[in-house]
């Protein structure tokens, strides 16, 4: 049988796999396999999160992209996976977790005003990692 082509065969809409949807943690998990294969370094982000959890969360997620331009994969604690109770002390310790295994601390301009922040920056400066502050908007 001869097959019949139309002038317009190319505009014609071909049929497309389905996309396949992946979990936030499995994109995180390829992400910190592409960080390790490759060498980028990462900054864990730091402030102030008890008592503006909404406005926390906004300060953090504009702090990645300041991450970003400093030549770091940002790793926002908003991001994390926190399977765990909702208490300050588990918070803490899945996100100091976090932080050891990271090369740098992005410090938001709050952290001061947050006893986690404080003790980040305390284990990251006995680790030796790098510590970058947010500098002031005017």
């Amino acid at each position: 049988m001869i097959r019949k082509s139309s002038l317009f065969e190319w505009a014609e809409p071909r049929k497309r796999k389905p996309m396949i949807q992946k979990t936030e943690e499995e994109i995180n998990d390829e992400i910190e396999a592409s960080v390790s294969e490759h060498g980028i370094k990462s900054a864990y982000i730091s402030g102030k999160i008890t008592g503006m959890e909404a406005e926390a969360r906004e300060l953090f997620d504009a702090a990645e992209r300041e991450v970003l331009a400093y030549g770091y994969l940002p790793v926002n604690p908003f991001k994390l996976n926190h399977d765990h109770d909702k208490s300050w002390r588990a918070f803490m310790r899945s996100d100091i977790k976090a932080l050891c295994d990271c090369d740098a601390i992005y410090m938001l301009t709050n952290w001061r005003e947050s006893p986690g922040a404080t003790i980040e920056l305390e284990i990251a400066n006995h680790l030796e990692m790098d510590v970058i502050h947010q500098h002031r908007k005017i």
